[in-house]
């Protein structure tokens, strides 16, 4: 992908999704809501499978998009109604808390942010994702508009809403749907579920979901530094395998991680880890790897 002046404004956010939304449903200022009850409306308390991810990223039928919009109607009163910083912080999910942090704080108006978020193939992961993506867009912080699953090297975008209007941007890669998939997702950013990161299933997400949240952030940060784009990673949502990888993938890239921990008001910025290899080589044989 070759660099566009445009693109050197635009700054991209990966950032790992865990299930924290359901602890904080139980706070007393948001509306009441088990998460066990959105597996029952998948289909699936499990693992979703290609095909049922696919639907439910669909958002096929009206419950789930009710259920959306009552929480984001409970979490926009937080965020405009509790006075300071720390008392929003506890009650938000943790990838809202960190991210508010860096979409709102750093002042550069002529930043344009695309925020691409990674979560598990399970019900509550899935589900835990489409509102934190719900949440950023309707805030307007930034750019969160596709729906996209990663199995196995295969990057599809599966859905997007009115405010990702795919195709206004011409790709040189409308031949190679991986690279068109990449390529939407930069432009509009989004919410990619990572096949095999669901702990239900420890073998798989040792042999088979790190590997690809790998693959997949280094797909995205590869091809986001070739058209000049800024990057950072934000490794504070997920369990702390997928936190660990993020930030080892950040240094490997030589881009900024941020982790805000639970006893901080401020993100951090995480300093490098003293490693270095071949970023292009890495991406090319990660397969084999």
């Amino acid at each position: 992908m070759n660099a566009d002046a445009n693109d050197a404004r635009k700054r991209l956010i990966l950032c790992t999704v865990g299930i924290s939304l359901e602890e904080k449903c139980k706070e007393p200022r948001v509306v009441n809501i088990n998460l066990n009850d959105y597996g029952k409306i998948f289909g699936n308390q499990g693992i979703l499978t290609n095909k049922r991810a696919e639907a439910v990223l669909q958002l096929n039928g009206t419950e789930v998009s009710e259920l959306l919009e009552k929480l984001y109607n409970s979490y926009k009163d937080v965020w405009i109604n509790l006075p300071n910083g720390k008392q929003k912080k506890e009650a938000s999910p943790a990838e809202l808390a960190s991210l508010s942090g860096r979409l709102n704080a750093s002042g550069e108006a002529e930043k344009e942010d695309v925020v691409v978020l990674l979560c598990s193939n399970t019900a509550k992961g899935v589900f835990c994702g489409l509102f934190v993506k719900f949440f950023i867009e309707k805030m307007e912080w930034a750019k969160c508009g596709l729906r996209a699953k990663f199995f196995d090297g295969k990057l599809e975008i599966v859905s997007s809403t009115e405010s990702a209007p795919r195709g206004n941007s011409v790709s040189p890669y409308s031949d190679n749907a991986n690279e068109q998939a990449v390529w939407d997702l930069l432009l509009c950013g989004g919410l990619v579920m990572v096949a095999g990161l669901a702990l239900v299933d420890t073998r798989q997400f040792e042999e088979r979901g790190l590997a690809n949240l790998v693959s997949c952030m280094s797909m995205l940060i590869k091809s986001a530094k070739e058209k000049g784009m800024m990057v950072e990673v934000n490794a504070t949502g997920g369990f702390k395998p997928q936190s660990i990888y993020a930030t080892i993938i950040g240094s490997l890239f030589e881009v900024d991680v941020y982790y805000l921990h639970e006893d901080s008001q401020e993100n951090l910025k995480l300093p490098p880890l003293p490693i270095d290899h071949d970023a292009m080589s890495w991406a090319e044989y990660i397969w084999i790897i």
